[in-house]
């Protein structure tokens, strides 16, 4: 009995030994994946056979399914990976895993056994999570907040709807490794989207709205009354979205911006501008031509206040507040008396002025005439000249525009600002703003004035200011003589005693150079010759200031010009 049983073990270890040395560098026979043989085959005959044989299987190794609707993604396309290089080597090493002489059993025992060769596979998450992202982008519903708005003078709800996305990490989780050819089922997982704001968190705006389209709202000034209808209303609620708590919350309020453009409409019916008294020189002293007159000015910000407070109130009226607004020169007593001597005096010549040049001096100079200047006040000579337009009475003439003379409107309004310039100079006022012509014009010399002596003016942004530093409201009075070709403006006040001296200073002096050539202007008739630039020397000029009062110098300032040289020009028609 030991003698047979030690030939029939001796006779299966020579038939392994036999079986792994036919079978060398192949497949031992028996071994299959999954249904399909390999016995006999190489590492290499092997892997073609896989690359074969699980082609189909790599077109769709999964399906992601999501109710009716199903994802087939390639392996690549999701991330799958198998190694069918280990996979090859797994079949050439089944039953040869053992040291002799246990291998030449476990190899024959392959006949017995049928041995398959495992699925070896591998996911990339991150290139998974891409494709469920993927998937999201068609799954993905967006909630829908519940809304609220106004139509026809009632507030309308929207319903909320909820919304829905794919658990791109729940998801994962429920993705095995492949163990057989068979297509892995994997339903996608949905995570529900609740919206920011439900019914229930626009319920305090939904009542909000509805009181204040409850009713129309009244507002009451005296016995006049102006009404804001639900329609007007409604048209000025806002719904904002704030945050409260752990969610949203709906608010309902009349728009800010909304309301105060209705109460600045409404300002334009109740204010009433304050009237500054109307003075004139009579030649002793300054006389009222009409009594100042207080104004009635609407308190904007508190009816914007009341408004917005009451009107989701059951208080539907509102009294409005108004101010009185006081003039900045008054007819009493004390403004008008103080207006009793002159100050100080401008003056300048405008001789070979064109008429249309005349006609705008005097229409600006009357404009200023009787101008009262509060004490601590800034004056704005183009503020208080106003539009330079025909309409206003002005005439086209030459003007100085960057750097060339033009025909424009208003030409001859720097001869009155230059005047009034030099009225202000003299009654030692603080001088805010004045520019210099781009070259020198004869006009502000004609009267022996110095070189600089001048204020240019240009609508908009170059200005002439000066402030009145005194204590006492000043009257402007202007005069001008066509016929003499003067131009003057006084300042009446009570005189703050100073003394005013001018120092001018000339340098770096350039001559004019010769005439510019003729050029053709198709404006004008043909043969007629127009004289567009004037010789002018360039020079560097300084105006010095030393004003004294009370035996102290209170101010020393320079005004200083740069004047290019300017060359004669005419044109010539070609029209």
């Amino acid at each position: 009995m030991a003698l047979s049983g030690f030939l029939a073990g001796a006779g299966l270890l020579v038939g392994g030994t036999a079986l792994d040395v036919l079978n060398a560098g192949r497949v031992l026979p028996a071994v299959r994946f999954e249904s399909l043989p390999l016995g006999g085959l190489t590492h290499g005959e092997v892997r073609g056979v896989f690359d074969t044989h699980l082609n189909a299987f790599q077109a769709a190794p999964y399906v992601f399914f999501l109710g009716e609707r199903e994802w087939r993604p390639a392996a690549p396309e999701m991330g799958l990976q198998l190694d069918l290089d280990a996979m090859a080597q797994d079949a050439v090493d089944q039953g040869r895993t053992y040291v002799w002489p246990l291998r030449a059993f476990t190899g024959l025992a392959t006949y017995f056994t049928h041995p398959t060769v495992p699925l070896r596979a591998a996911l990339n998450r991150a290139q998974l999570g891409a494709f469920l992202s993927a998937v999201a982008i068609e799954v993905d519903r967006e909630p829908v907040n519940a809304a609220l708005s106004i139509r026809n003078g009632q507030v309308v709800a929207g319903q909320s709807v909820q919304g829905r996305r794919v658990d791109i990490a729940a998801t994962l989780e429920r993705v095995p490794l492949p163990q057989t050819l068979m297509p892995q089922r994997v339903d996608v997982a949905i995570a529900a989207s609740l919206p920011a704001l439900s019914e229930a968190t626009i319920q305090e705006a939904q009542a909000t709205a509805t009181r204040i389209l409850s009713g129309p709202l009244t507002l009451r000034l005296g016995d006049a009354t102006w009404t804001l209808t639900p329609a007007q209303l409604g048209a000025m609620i806002e719904f904002n979205r704030t945050q409260a708590g752990t969610g949203d919350l709906l608010t309902a309020s009349l728009a800010e911006p909304k309301v105060i453009a209705y109460v600045r409409t409404l300002a334009t019916e109740i204010d009433k501008p304050a009237a500054s008294a109307q003075l004139r020189w009579n030649g002793s002293a300054a006389a009222i031509v009409k009594e100042s007159a207080d104004g009635v000015r609407l308190d904007q910000a508190a009816a914007v206040k009341a408004i917005i407070n009451q009107a989701p109130t059951d208080a539907r009226q509102i009294a409005l507040v108004t101010a009185i607004s006081k003039p900045a020169i008054t007819s009493d007593p004390a403004t008008v008396g103080s207006i009793k001597q002159l100050v100080a005096t401008g003056t300048s010549k405008f001789t070979g002025s064109s008429p249309e040049r005349v006609n705008n001096i005097q229409v600006a100079a009357r404009k200023l005439d009787g101008l009262v200047i509060p004490p601590g006040t800034t004056f704005s000579f183009l503020r208080a000249l106003g539009p330079i337009t025909t309409a206003n009475g002005y005439q086209e003439g030459l003007t100085i525009q960057g750097d060339a003379t033009v025909p424009g409107v208003g030409g001859g309004v720097c001869q009155v600002s230059t005047t009034v310039f030099r009225a202000a100079f003299f009654a030692g006022l603080p001088i805010v703003e004045r520019h210099q012509h781009t070259y020198r014009v004869s006009y502000y010399e004609q009267d022996g004035s110095p070189v600089g002596f001048d204020a240019a003016v240009y609508d908009p942004g170059v200005d002439l200011r000066f402030k009145n530093d005194t204590e006492h409201a000043m009257l402007l009075h202007s005069q001008v003589d066509a016929k003499a070709a003067t131009i003057a403006f006084r300042i009446y006040s009570t005189s703050s005693g100073r003394d005013v001296s001018l120092t001018p200073v000339k340098s770096n002096e350039i001559k004019a150079g010769p005439r510019l050539p003729d050029f053709l202007d198709p404006a004008l008739p043909k043969g007629q010759r127009k004289q567009m630039e004037w010789s002018a020397d360039g020079a560097d000029a300084t105006i010095r200031r030393l004003v004294n009062a009370g035996g102290k110098t209170v101010l020393s300032d320079a005004f200083f010009s740069r004047y290019v040289p300017w060359r004669e020009k005419w044109a010539i028609g070609a029209g």
